[in-house]
């Protein structure tokens, strides 16, 4: 799922084509000046990955959503740019994201599995979102 960006007046100072994390790092690096608020692992995963995951722009507390699936040879969101992401204004930003990952999931049904976990992950970002929010 990619997401497009909105139009805020917060853009103009964030490169779009800045990476929200470095290549081959599940950190950002300083000169990306993003941080990472929770990542949620759709599904169970071994060889690949599908996430969705909140980064924190460290210099404007601007929240961006963001979803990356591949193999593993790639690390999550290392091409992912903010303009791939979805800035959270306000929570039901969020909400919206999730429930469109959600409802676009083929294995969701199939991965009772993993459903318990998924949904752990999911509150527990979104309490990482309405906290940085409140700020």
């Amino acid at each position: 799922m990619t997401a497009t960006l909105d139009v805020v007046d917060v853009a103009q100072t964030i490169p779009l084509d800045a990476r929200l994390r470095a290549p081959w790092s599940w950190e950002s690096t300083p000169e990306h000046a993003f941080e990472e608020l929770g990542t949620i692992q759709w599904g169970e995963a071994s060889y690949d990955f599908n996430q969705t995951a909140v980064f924190r722009h460290k210099d404007t507390g601007t929240l961006f959503i963001a979803s990356d699936s591949g193999c593993s040879c790639p690390s999550p969101f290392e091409d992912t740019t903010v303009r791939d992401a979805t800035v959270i204004h306000h929570l039901r930003d969020f909400d919206a994201v999730i429930d469109g990952q959600r409802n676009s999931e083929w294995a969701w049904e199939r991965e009772r599995a993993t459903y318990p976990p998924t949904v752990d992950s999911i509150a527990r970002v979104r309490k990482a979102v309405e906290e940085a929010l409140r700020r």
